[in-house]
C-alpha cells in the first residue's frame, strides 16, 4: 500500500508564494515509489485547519507542513491524538516537536532572534533600535524575544519627520504586511531594515529598498520540504529508517539554522 503524504501550507491567499514554492519543490523532486502525494490548501489560517483536521487525518498516512506555526499549533494535538505523523519544515515556534510524532526541521524562532541581534550588532553598533510588527501572533512572539535578548523594551519606529535617520528597524510578521509598510514609508526612507524570515521569498526581496537585510533558514524551506518528503518516505514505506535517525529526543532536526543576507 502507498503511504499518502499530506503537504500542507498555504496554497492560496496572501501568502500563495509560498504555496508556490511548495508545489515547485515537490514537482522537482524525483519520483518515490510507494508515496502517494496530495496537497491541503491552509491558506495560512489556523481557523481553516481546524475545520478540516478529521478529513486530513482521514485521508493521510503522514502530514508535511504547515508552513505557519499558528496552524501548526492548532492541529497538533489532533495528529498526536490520531498517531498520524507531522514533520514541520518551516513552522518556527518553540518547543512544537516532541521526538514521537512530530518532527520540526527547521530552527526556531529564539534562534532566529539572535541572528536578527547579531547583525543590528554587527553592522549598525551605534544606531538606535527601533520595531515595527503587525500585530500577528508570530510578530508578537518575536518581538518578546527580542526584547528579552535586549534587557529592556524596543520603541516603535513612527512616521515622525527624520525618516528613521540613525536607526535601525526590526521589522516583525508576514512578508506582505512588511512590504506595505516599506511601501509606506517610500525609497527614501533613512532608516535601516533588518527582516525576520518570511520575508526570505522573492515577492519580497524583487520590492524591497535596496540594503534590507533577510533572515533566512538554512537549509532553506524548500530544501527543508523536500528533505521531509525524502525522510517519510524512508522511515514509513522503505523501513530503511527510524525518526530518531534524522531527529533528537526533542525531535528537532540538528542541521537547520539561520543566516541572514543584504538585498541589493
Amino acid at each position: 500500500m502507498p503511504v499518502r503524504v499530506c503537504i500542507a501550507g498555504p496554497l492560496t491567499g496572501p501568502r500563495a508564494c509560498y504555496g508556490e514554492l511548495i508545489r515547485g519543490a515537490i514537482a522537482d523532486l524525483p519520483q518515490r515509489e510507494g508515496l502517494s502525494i496530495h496537497f491541503f490548501d491552509d491558506e495560512a489560517n489556523p481557523q481553516v485547519v481546524e475545520r478540516h483536521l478529521a478529513e486530513i487525518i482521514r485521508q493521510s498516512d503522514v502530514v508535511i507542513g504547515h508552513f505557519n506555526s499558528n496552524c501548526a499549533l492548532a492541529a497538533i494535538p489532533a495528529y498526536r491524538a490520531a498517531g498520524t505523523p507531522l514533520l514541520l519544515p518551516a513552522s518556527t515556534a518553540a518547543h512544537l516537536g516532541d521526538g514521537k510524532s512530530v518532527f520540526q526541521l527547521c530552527s526556531t524562532e529564539a534562534e532566529q532572534v539572535k541572528e536578527l541581534k547579531a547583525i543590528a550588532d554587527s553592522y549598525y553598533p551605534d544606531s538606535t533600535r527601533y520595531y515595527w510588527a503587525d500585530g500577528s501572533a508570530y510578530s508578537q512572539r518575536l518581538l518578546e524575544r527580542l526584547q528579552a535578548y535586549y534587557g529592556h523594551p524596543l520603541p516603535e519606529i513612527s512616521d515622525n519627520g527624520d525618516r528613521g535617520a540613525g536607526g535601525v528597524t526590526f521589522y516583525l510578521g508576514a512578508h506582505f504586511s512588511i512590504l506595505a509598510r516599506m511601501r509606506q514609508e517610500g525609497a527614501l526612507w533613512l532608516g535601516a531594515a533588518i527582516c525576520c524570515d518570511d520575508c526570505d521569498i522573492k515577492e519580497f526581496t524583487q520590492c524591497a529598498r535596496p540594503g534590507t537585510w533577510v533572515c533566512s533558514s538554512t537549509p532553506g524551506y524548500r530544501e527543508l520540504l523536500q528533505r521531509s518528503v525524502d525522510i517519510a518516505w524512508r522511515v514509513m514505506y522503505r523501513n530503511s529508517n527510524n525518526w530518531a535517525d534524522y531527529f533528537d529526543e526533542r525531535g528537532r532536526y540538528l542541521p537547520a539554522g539561520w543566516k541572514s543576507y543584504c538585498v541589493k
